[in-house]
C-alpha cells in the first residue's frame, strides 16, 4: 500500500505534525512581530499628530464623505487608496501599503489573536 493511500484512511487532526513544526518555527522566527496594528490605526495616529480630523483626511483625499470611513477597512488597501494617503499625509504610498500587507500576512497565518484594540497579538 502506498504511503498517499495509507494517509487517505485516517481522519484528519486538528493540526497535522507538520502544521505543528511550522508554527513552532514560526513563533522562533523573528520576522513575525510579536503585535501588529491595522493600517487604520497608524492613519488615526498621523491624523492625531496633525490635529486632523476623518472628514478633513476625507476632503484632502478628493473622495466623497459618505464613502470613507476609517472603521470600515475590513479589506486590504488599495493602491490607489495609498496613493490618495501619500498625498493627504506627503508619507510613501508603500509605507501605508506594507503596513498592510504586514497586518493581513499576520492575520491569515492562524499564529496571532486579535485583541480590543483591533491589533494582532502573537499567540
Amino acid at each position: 500500500m502506498s504511503e498517499g493511500s495509507k494517509r487517505r484512511g485516517r481522519p484528519p487532526t486538528p493540526e497535522s505534525k507538520s502544521q505543528q513544526r511550522r508554527l513552532a518555527a514560526m513563533a522562533d522566527d523573528e520576522s513575525w512581530p510579536a503585535q501588529v496594528w491595522p493600517v487604520e490605526a497608524f492613519i488615526r495616529e498621523e491624523m492625531e499628530a496633525r490635529g486632523w480630523e476623518e472628514f478633513l483626511l476625507v476632503k484632502l483625499m478628493l473622495r466623497p464623505v459618505e464613502t470613507y470611513h476609517l472603521a470600515d477597512m475590513e479589506k486590504p488597501l488599495t493602491e490607489g487608496c495609498a496613493v490618495r494617503l501619500e498625498r493627504a499625509f506627503e508619507i510613501s504610498a508603500d509605507t501605508f501599503l506594507n503596513i498592510d500587507k504586514q497586518y493581513w500576512r499576520c492575520q491569515r497565518s492562524g499564529f496571532y489573536e486579535e485583541q480590543a484594540d483591533g491589533s494582532l497579538l502573537k499567540k
